[in-house]
């Protein structure tokens, strides 16, 4: 069986000082591409240790998904909360160590929680975009492309570090990330 570990840190500030929200969770939603093949994971909530300290810290449980009709063993851990929509929280993967430049992961961000020069996007895109990180081949800054409406933006790193749901990414770690509409859905 092929072992795919994937290092994530599951905390937010936001959420820290009520669990409430929490219980009303059914699924964890995790998107990623291995291969050039998508992945969407849902974890039950039965799946997912809970740890309280002064952030709420999430260990995941080994896992196991479908790959080319083989079973790929997940080992998931370090996980961020990027946003909570829909009783489903949206992660963020980071300090992924990947041992293959062609492993590329995907994040699902909750575009309306963005601030007011992100909203004219907002109602054509919705939930459809995808966080594209490749640590390998960084562009020089963030690229919204979304070829559905034909729709270029490019924006700063920094114009995204001060959103306080959806992305919280330190340039010590990545340079640029590449904004991407994925599934769109009519």
């Amino acid at each position: 069986m092929s072992i795919l570990t994937i290092p994530i840190k599951f905390r937010s500030k936001k959420y820290s000082a009520n669990t409430k929200i929490f219980n009303k969770l059914k699924y964890i939603k995790a998107v990623f591409i291995y291969n050039k093949y998508t992945f969407n994971i849902y974890l039950k909530k039965e799946q997912v240790d809970f740890l309280y300290k002064k952030n709420l810290f999430f260990k995941l449980k080994i896992f196991k998904i479908k790959f080319l009709n083989k079973n790929i063993l997940v080992k998931v851990f370090d996980l961020k909360i990027s946003a909570i929509t829909n009783s489903i929280i949206h992660v963020s993967f980071i300090n992924i160590p990947s041992p293959d430049k062609q492993m590329t992961f995907c994040i699902p961000i909750c575009f309306e929680s963005f601030d007011s020069k992100f909203r004219e996007y907002t109602n054509i895109l919705k939930n459809n975009l995808i966080l594209k990180s490749n640590l390998y081949n960084l562009p020089n800054k963030l690229k919204l492309n979304v070829s559905n409406f034909k729709v270029n933006k490019t924006i700063k790193v920094n114009d995204l570090l001060c959103l306080d749901k959806g992305l919280n990414l330190s340039t010590k770690q990545f340079n640029t990330i590449t904004l991407i509409s994925y599934f769109y859905k009519k």
